[in-house]
């Protein structure tokens, strides 16, 4: 049976400002990110150019920034995945320093032995924040990675507006614990990323640790 029109309709894609939780992040929690995202962006100039104090400094950010995000994100689920916070997160606070990190340590000059220790530095970082984060979906919201594993399709998230219209609280407990899963989904591949890039950092052949 096709769904109706009005169901259809109530499953479209919200808008940004539709949620509650986006004021209070733009009021709060925003200009600071945004802040800190562009400190990020300007002093990665400055690691191109081998600086390693600005690359110190960018380890240190990099933290802050994920920080704020680790209280952001659940605090509103649904709001986090649609919007994709989750790869905003993983941009902005390592994808983007660690793209740059590569150039600088993969050159043949005397100081990427430096900019190698502070790239492994902020990789740790980046495993131990995505850890903890994980463990906090798992304690929060619920999140039962084990049993999501078992049951592959909860991982989809072509049916994610599908599920958002909800008729009772019950379902509204379910789908939220379904849209946690994905979310945290996301997060599991930043976190098998980072492995991996340590892994290969590291010069080790042994990619063990970084399967997922």
């Amino acid at each position: 049976m096709r769904p109706s029109s009005a169901s259809q309709h109530n499953a479209q894609p919200r808008q940004m400002t539709d949620y509650p939780v986006y004021h209070e992040i733009a009021s709060n929690e925003g200009p600071k990110m945004q802040k800190i995202n562009d400190s990020i962006t300007s002093l990665l100039t400055q690691v191109q150019k081998r600086d390693t104090r600005a690359a110190e400094k960018v380890v240190q950010l990099s933290g802050e920034l994920a920080e704020i995000y680790y209280g952001v994100l659940p605090r509103d689920i649904f709001f986090t995945f649609s919007m994709n916070l989750e790869q905003h997160l993983w941009k902005q606070a390592f994808y983007k320093p660690i793209e740059v990190f590569k150039s600088v340590v993969n050159s043949p000059k005397e100081s990427s032995k430096t900019f190698r220790g502070l790239m492994l530095v902020l990789l740790n970082k980046g495993i131990a924040f995505y850890e903890r984060l994980i463990g906090l979906y798992e304690k929060e919201l619920n999140v039962d990675l084990e049993k999501a594993m078992l049951v592959p399709s909860i991982l989809h998230e072509d049916d994610f507006w599908s599920v958002s219209s909800f008729p009772n609280s019950a379902e509204q407990n379910a789908t939220k614990q379904k849209v946690a899963v994905k979310s945290c989904s996301r997060h599991l591949i930043s976190l098998g990323d980072l492995k991996r890039y340590k892994t290969l950092v590291e010069g080790s052949e042994d990619y063990q640790d970084a399967r997922m």
